[in-house]
């Protein structure tokens, strides 16, 4: 939600390429940060659980 959240304030003012662009950087800084409900930061959580799912499968 944070994502469509910050999108709303381009607002028509972006191509499909910039919105990849602006997408793929607010993906990266808000699973680099601090999760306000876990207290966790959801990339450091990825790596660490991407084994597991990776030899359950």
């Amino acid at each position: 939600m944070k994502a469509l959240d910050e999108l709303f304030a381009y607002n028509g003012k972006l191509d499909l390429y910039g919105l990849c662009l602006i997408l793929k950087e607010i993906n990266e800084r808000l699973n680099a940060s601090v999760h306000t409900t876990t207290g966790k930061i959801p990339i450091l959580h990825m790596e660490k659980e991407k084994d597991l799912v990776l030899c359950q499968v």
